[in-house]
């Protein structure tokens, strides 16, 4: 059972528009991914005010059937997403580097569990009918090589749907506050390794998941490149108007690679493992757990990514 685990609310249902919803002082060529045309012909946002500028993102992908759910791929030929979403019609598309919309079938799912976890977690990878031919211009991510421990305080870019200004997925910014274990509870019994980051509103580019965000990405930037740490799980309130002491949570991937390779290993591929530097004048932090009632402030709030 999961009633000593603390009970994050479902991002599944569409939520009420909202500005950017949910990015302080959003701002379109900041945080919109692309500039028009999204799903069907999207354009990328070519502005140098980007908060992803100059990285390869074509590894984010959408269901076809609704596009504000986003996928990720993590190796040619498995893409990553919530559970309790799932992955639509089992058709996934994908902006390549030569600004074509690239189509794949998704064949087969499989649920992941929590390592030491009974129930499942809410974290589907999903196998497609073949690999992504390197030609299609599609990359893959890496996940992020990061204990929980070492996660606090890293600066993030989450990937969001922007039901309001424009019909682009925008990307906003915020910082892992803890890694802990969650579960939706009722009738979603799960137990889910998530990462939190909290909402500051006074913290330009700061993120806060609503719905429809759910199964997008979080990544940490490593090495000029961006590496996949989390995939959007759930809030401590549903709300399209936060407050202080709401936080955002995504389940943390760097806990299930060895679960992941277990299940891709059968078509001979496995994750690619991305070291991250621990940045620059943080403070080590012992321990990760969080109990229901206690707040683990981040080392450093940083609203955007450095180099």
């Amino acid at each position: 059972m999961c009633r000593n685990l603390p009970v994050v609310a479902l991002l599944l249902a569409l939520a009420a528009p909202a500005p950017a919803g949910v990015i302080a002082s959003y701002n379109s060529g900041t945080n919109d991914r692309f500039a028009s045309g999204f799903p069907t012909a999207p354009v990328p946002n070519s502005s140098s005010a980007f908060v992803a500028a100059g990285m390869d993102l074509s590894g984010i992908g959408w269901l076809a059937n609704d596009p504000k759910f986003a996928v990720t791929l993590i190796s040619p030929r498995h893409i990553i997403g919530a559970a309790h979403v799932g992955f639509g019609n089992g058709t996934v598309q994908f902006l390549n580097a030569a600004g074509q919309v690239m189509s794949y079938t998704v064949t087969s799912t499989t649920g992941l569990t929590t390592p030491g976890q009974t129930q499942p977690s809410d974290l589907l990878l999903g196998m497609l009918s073949a690999a992504v031919p390197a030609t299609d211009g599609v990359r893959h991510f890496g996940v992020a090589g990061v204990t929980a421990t070492q996660a606090v305080g890293l600066p993030i870019l989450a990937n969001g749907q922007n039901p309001s200004y424009s019909t682009s997925p925008h990307i906003g910014a915020n910082a892992i506050d803890s890694v802990i274990l969650a579960s939706f509870g009722g009738t979603n019994p799960d137990q889910t390794r998530v990462m939190t980051f909290d909402w500051t509103a006074g913290t330009p580019g700061e993120m806060y998941l609503i719905g429809g965000d759910s199964g997008g990405p979080a990544f940490v930037r490593a090495h000029g490149d961006l590496a996949l740490v989390g995939v959007h799980y759930g809030v401590s309130r549903a709300t399209t108007d936060p407050q202080p002491g709401d936080f955002s949570a995504s389940t943390f991937v760097p806990e299930y690679i060895d679960p992941l390779n277990a299940a891709m290993a059968a078509g001979g591929f496995q994750v690619t493992v991305v070291p991250v530097p621990e940045p620059a004048g943080l403070l080590a932090v012992a321990g990760a757990v969080l109990t229901v009632g206690v707040v683990h402030r981040r080392r450093r709030r940083t609203a955007g990514l450095s180099a």
